[in-house]
């Protein structure tokens, strides 16, 4: 059984994840950011549903919308066993890492759409052109 998708684009997965289920970015940011700086040493079943659930608290996500985005930023995958039992088999820094990484590339789609947004710059005439 293979649980983590070790040959993962995790920033591929991590777009996708947003193409098909992104809603706001600012919320994804705070959840990973509070997920990737309150790792716990190591995971049990409670454990894990105490960090779920403080990482939800602070981004206002709750059920498939929580679960699945930590899920894709940690495995690469968008489906396999429960994810608190899932966090058991992943070492806390690699779960750091990932994370970092996760919100690495939500910065880069969120430096995107703020790109798209804005209204091209008009061009300005210097000051000695056409004389």
């Amino acid at each position: 059984l293979d649980l983590v998708d070790h040959e993962a684009n995790f920033g591929e997965a991590i777009r996708s994840w947003w193409r098909d289920h992104g809603d706001s970015i600012d919320s994804a940011v705070a959840s990973l950011r509070h997920a990737s700086e309150t790792v716990p040493e190591g995971f049990d079943s409670a454990r894990a549903r105490a960090w779920l659930g403080s990482v939800g608290e602070v981004s206002g996500r709750r059920g498939r919308a929580l679960y699945l985005l930590v899920r894709v930023a940690l495995s690469g995958r968008r489906d396999g066993p429960e994810l608190s039992a899932l966090l058991g088999f992943i070492e806390p820094s690699l779960i750091e890492a990932r994370l970092r990484q996760a919100l690495e590339v939500l910065g880069e789609i969120k430096g995107q759409k703020k790109n798209k947004a804005m209204p091209p710059e008009e061009p300005t005439a210097s000051f000695g052109e056409g004389a």
